[in-house]
């Protein structure tokens, strides 16, 4: 009977351990990758942008909303709010290496532009907690309710937190771990882009209620003043910034609008179902479509699709990975 009972544990041990070591199809360090979150499924997909093909697809199966590239270019830091973790994947390994304890609320988290710190926007605590990159908590500093979109200067000194449940963006001083400035914002604001040399902040949201957001507000980074208005219907929540112009996309009639220095539209595209979110290369912009789960490659200077692929259920976050020498 003890034979049997510890031939069941070590049996049971080995199951334990196999799913634990669960390994994915390797990507190669030196690819230049597009990664695609998506949180209908829990899945991953990897496009090979060198190629212009689907590399693989990992079905992770966790309640997954996010996902940051730490500055080794290997390592995927996934998160969700439901989940009492972060989880850290080798990708040219597949494996997950490790897990940091964080507790429920993660909703975002972004990598500081000094490559030296994480911030992640914590729900729950209704706080934007610092880590190191070893996973070390360097300090919490409270903000607004539900803090949601995480921007940050060019030196990665101020964090700028838009709570989403709450009109309010916080500005934080990272070195003194506490909040220096509150900008009014409308209610359910999300999206933001800083332009640090025109000293511009420029917030989108979904809007509150009945009120559906229609409009970018652009604020001044020095006083925090209402300085512009820009139309763009309905709900803009993403926007990126190349040598080409100011992308912004509206999520809630699929549209891409493109901008030049003086706020004017120059462009748009109507483009996929529900999209949620761009990632920009050196002459693409790759859109997510949430409803029809695809991704689309769109030529940035003359806003036209070039092509479109498959994702996981859900597109919801885009991330693309510089490929990186194996010296």
């Amino acid at each position: 009977m003890k034979k049997y009972v510890l031939l069941m544990m070590i049996i049971g041990l080995g199951i334990l351990a196999g799913c634990h070591t669960k390994t994915f199809t390797p990507v190669p360090l030196e690819m230049k990758t597009l990664i695609s979150v998506n949180i209908k499924d829990g899945s991953l997909t990897f496009l090979d942008l060198e190629n212009n093909k689907v590399f693989t697809e990992w079905k992770i199966k966790q309640p997954i909303k996010g996902a940051s590239l730490l500055p080794d270019g290997k390592t995927l830091l996934l998160y969700g709010n439901e989940l009492d973790k972060v989880q850290l994947y080798n990708l040219a390994k597949g494996t997950l290496e490790r897990e940091w304890k964080t507790g429920k609320g993660i909703v975002n988290a972004i990598v500081s532009n000094d490559g030296k710190h994480l911030f992640f926007a914590d729900q729950h605590k209704n706080a934007v907690r610092i880590f190191s990159l070893r996973g070390k908590e360097l300090g919490i500093v409270k903000v607004g309710k539900k803090p949601l979109t995480l921007l940050q200067n060019n030196s990665g000194t101020k964090i700028y937190a838009v709570n989403f449940a709450e009109p309010i963006l916080s500005v934080i001083d990272v070195q003194r771990k506490r909040v220096i400035e509150k900008i009014n914002i409308p209610k359910a604001s999300a999206g933001g882009l800083i332009r640090e040399e025109q000293k511009q902040l420029w917030i989108g949201g979904h809007g509150n209620g009945k009120e559906i957001q229609s409009n970018i507000h652009v604020y001044s980074l020095e006083t925090g003043k209402l300085l512009d208005m820009i139309h763009a219907p309905k709900m803009p929540i993403y926007f990126i910034e190349t040598k080409h112009g100011i992308f912004a996309l509206s999520h809630g009639t699929s549209m891409i609008r493109k901008y030049n220095e003086h706020f004017q539209e120059t462009g748009s595209l109507q483009i996929g179902a529900n999209p949620f979110a761009m990632a920009a290369g050196e002459q693409e912009l790759y859109i997510a479509s949430y409803d029809s789960n695809e991704i689309y490659k769109v030529d940035q200077q003359h806003l036209k699709i070039i092509d479109k692929f498959p994702s996981g259920n859900g597109p919801f976050q885009l991330i693309i990975r510089e490929g990186h020498s194996l010296e």
